[in-house]
């Protein structure tokens, strides 16, 4: 990523404008109009993960690179705790070592310091890890694209400590363990072929 991005459209520009290409060139090579590279780099629209590829061998770089931001003080996995759009929780799932950090950044976190505060979803934030971990170890792969990013969309929520109701509030874990509910109950059923697996195994 170029020295300072702090957005997907920041990154592309900039990448855009080390290669010394205009955003027409860059709509050509990667097969999209000239106004979308123009949205995308003003952050009104996300690309899907198939442009975001195609984006990334036109600019001679990688999708992982595009999405990278150097990471805080507080935000010491860098993408892992930057994924907010569908692009880059999509790039992060297919990428297996963010997908394996992501996983270990959940499990540490329900085993640390805010354990007390999840404790009744705790399970929950551990079988979302063991899928995930399972699917970037390419052990299980029986999920919906869909339902894996759910469920990485989920820990990377609870991971992340600037989310919308920030954790050092009082109540700041309510919205935490309402998002994993809430994805708990969307993918109940492949939870269970989840769970059967591992008896199986």
């Amino acid at each position: 990523m170029a020295d300072g991005g702090t957005t997907l459209g920041d990154a592309i520009r900039e990448r855009r404008g080390a290669l010394g290409l205009s955003q027409r060139a860059l709509a050509a090579a990667a097969g999209v109009s000239g106004a979308f590279v123009s949205q995308v780099e003003n952050g009104q629209r996300q690309p899907s993960l198939d442009v975001l590829r195609r984006l990334a061998t036109a600019l001679e770089t990688s999708t992982g690179a595009l999405l990278a931001r150097p990471p805080g003080e507080d935000s010491p996995l860098g993408l892992v705790h930057a994924a907010t759009s569908l692009a880059e929780i999509e790039a992060l799932v297919h990428d297996d070592e963010d997908a394996l950090r992501l996983a270990t950044a959940a499990k540490d976190l329900v085993a640390g310091p805010r354990a007390a505060e999840l404790e009744a979803y705790a399970p929950v934030v551990v079988e979302f890890a063991e899928l995930l971990e399972a699917f970037a170890r390419h052990r299980y792969r029986a999920m919906t694209g869909a339902a894996i990013v759910v469920v990485a969309s989920a820990l990377s929520y609870v991971v992340d400590p600037e989310d919308a109701w920030p954790d050092a509030h009082p109540h700041g874990h309510l919205d935490d363990v309402g998002v994993l509910a809430f994805t708990h109950a969307l993918v109940a059923e492949e939870l269970a072929d989840f769970h059967a697996w591992q008896r199986s195994r």
